[in-house]
């Protein structure tokens, strides 16, 4: 059995609303990439692991809409979600991911 972790560093999201355009060109899409790993039960990476892994709200505090693609193959055990976006800027958003 695997389960999916986050790397150790923390990833803070920035995301824009209409009115802020020029000052966040991304347009809401959250940088740097969101990275999941595919652990073993002492933590150590499974490399091995190809399938597919979907990221979901876990908390969704203002409504916002989840874009981009959202169901990715992890490569050598990583799946990286490189365009995930938000359509309302806020606090409070957590993201889950699942696989299986």
């Amino acid at each position: 059995m695997h389960s999916l972790a986050r790397p150790a560093h923390t990833q803070h999201v920035k995301t824009c609303d209409k009115g802020h355009r020029r000052r966040c060109p991304s347009r809401g899409r959250i940088a740097p990439a969101i990275t999941v790993a595919a652990k073993d039960a002492s933590g150590t990476l499974v490399s091995s692991f190809t399938g597919s892994v979907t990221l979901a709200f876990g908390t969704n505090a203002t409504g916002s809409t989840l874009g981009g693609t959202t169901s990715v193959a992890a490569v050598a055990g990583v799946a990286t979600f490189s365009n995930i976006s938000l359509n309302k800027a806020g606090t409070g958003y957590t993201l889950v991911a699942s696989s299986g």
